[in-house]
Parts: structure tokens; sequence; C-alpha cells
């Protein structure tokens, strides 16, 4: 059965987003293929599993980070004899400025939203860009 617990450490400014944790045992049911509108940064935390993400699978491990883009389907299995944990931020891009008819809005969300901008689905430790993201969302929320 899937597990899921929303936490948030110190959110005293009241900024719209979730951040949560996931946990899929091998043999249960995962996450079903489906979409939303928010865009979704998941830290694997532990073990193994295989995200598919607009008909593509991606084996992550622990360490990965995994980008969803604004209504991309996907669905998350863990792998055999794992229990795959992930720790995700989930926010809109509305809440970011994307609706503000700005130079801004218009040239990095409206496309990222649209999907004429596509991001890499998952990042590993070592890839550009991996210690960034790690520093910027995750260690905000899990320290």
């Amino acid at each position: 059965m899937v597990q899921e617990s929303s936490y948030i450490k110190d959110n005293p400014s009241g900024f719209p987003y979730k951040f949560y944790q996931t946990r899929l045992a091998y043999g249960q049911p995962g996450i079903m293929y489906h979409w939303h509108p928010e865009l979704e940064v998941s830290y694997i935390s532990k073990d193994k599993g295989t995200y598919l993400i607009n008909y593509e699978a991606f084996d992550c491990q622990t360490g990965d980070i995994m980008l969803i883009q604004p209504n991309s389907m996907h669905s998350i299995q863990a792998a055999a004899q794992q229990e795959l944990i992930s720790d995700t931020f989930s926010i809109h891009l509305d809440n970011l400025g994307r609706s503000i008819i700005d130079k801004y809005g218009q040239r990095y969300l409206q496309p990222l939203h649209n999907a004429h901008f596509k991001i890499i689905p998952r990042i590993q430790p070592g890839m550009s860009g991996y210690q960034i993201i790690k520093d910027c969302v995750y260690l905000r929320f899990l320290n």
C-alpha cells in the first residue's frame, strides 16, 4: 500500500507549495498513471524503482532526482524486493507567476508549463545541476 505523509518543517510565509514523502513497497500497488498541473521535484531517499513519465521508463535509485513537468502523465513502482522512498516538492507554476504576462513568465514558465521546454526527467549524482537542485530544494526541507 502507498504510504504518503505531508510535512513542512517551517513555512511562516504561507507560500503555496507541498512537500511530502511517499513510501512504495514491492508487491503492493504503486502510484497509478496520472497527471496534474503542478511541477514535481522528487529526491529518491531509499532503494530503487521505476518512474514511467510520458510512456518512457526511467529507473531510479537512492540519490537520484526525478523531475516531472506539469501535465505529464506519470506513474511510480518500487523495484523487486525494494521499498522506494521519495521526498517530493510540488508547486503550481501559477504561484511563481506563470499566468502573469511579463518577460519571466512568457520566456520561462509558460514554455515549461506547455511542454515547449523539455526538462531532463532523471538527474543523477555527478550530472550538471544535480547539486544545485539538491541544495536548493532538499537541504531546505530535510535538515
